[in-house]
């Protein structure tokens, strides 16, 4: 029963990862038949290997006892032999899959970072807390009150001074610390402390 859990998560993962990324599936479909030919070829080596031991096995111990081939014992045998060849078979066939996307969902093992969906940003658009972004379907401003660490990253000149840092300084209510080595953000202390009728102090080094 674990294996056809593991299938369903597997199918279940594939299909996620169909639809967050259409270009790797379109790829990966490109390039399968190459992968498939290379699996399916050591599929039916296991096959005829399981076959004939099964089967090979099966033969010398109703020889052994003398079973004759008309007798139900034979036939039940044999049918039983036949449904784990298939059962083989078929769980070499699909075992890749399992392995590659049968983990748990939510796996993070190799990571977990990912682009919110609509549902995990709504709660954001509140009135208190570090100014993150704007919704671009609704136009309103995502602020983030919890105890997470916050991280911008986008390429120099692009606006996360402007953007993100000056705006969360004049709009925090608490007190800030705030490391400045370029000397960018502490331009704006007046218009800071006059906005938000806290006092300034910058400190430089050197």
């Amino acid at each position: 029963m674990e294996w056809f859990r593991q299938l369903g998560r597997a199918c279940r993962n594939l299909a996620r990862i169909t639809r967050q990324n259409p270009v790797w599936a379109i790829t990966a479909l490109a390039l399968s038949p190459f992968q498939l030919i290379r699996h399916l070829f050591g599929v039916i080596i296991l096959c005829i290997i399981t076959g004939l031991v099964l089967a090979g096995g099966a033969q010398l111990a109703l020889w052994y006892f003398d079973m004759p081939r008309d007798s139900n014992t034979y036939q039940i045998t044999m049918m039983l032999v036949a449904v784990a060849i298939i059962l083989v078979t078929l769980r070499a066939l699909i075992q890749p899959m399992i392995l590659r996307y049968g983990g748990p969902e939510g796996d993070d093992t190799h990571g977990s970072a990912r682009f919110a969906t609509d549902r995990e940003t709504r709660p954001l658009a509140r009135d208190d807390g570090l100014l993150i972004g704007r919704d671009r379907k609704s136009g309103k401003l995502l602020r983030y009150a919890g105890p997470a660490h916050l991280l911008t990253i986008a390429p120099t000149r692009t606006g996360k001074g402007v953007g993100t840092i000056i705006p969360n300084l004049l709009d925090y209510p608490g007190p800030v610390i705030c490391i400045d080595p370029k000397g960018e953000n502490a331009a704006s202390p007046p218009a800071i402390a006059r906005n938000s009728g806290r006092s300034m102090s910058s400190i430089r080094s050197g």
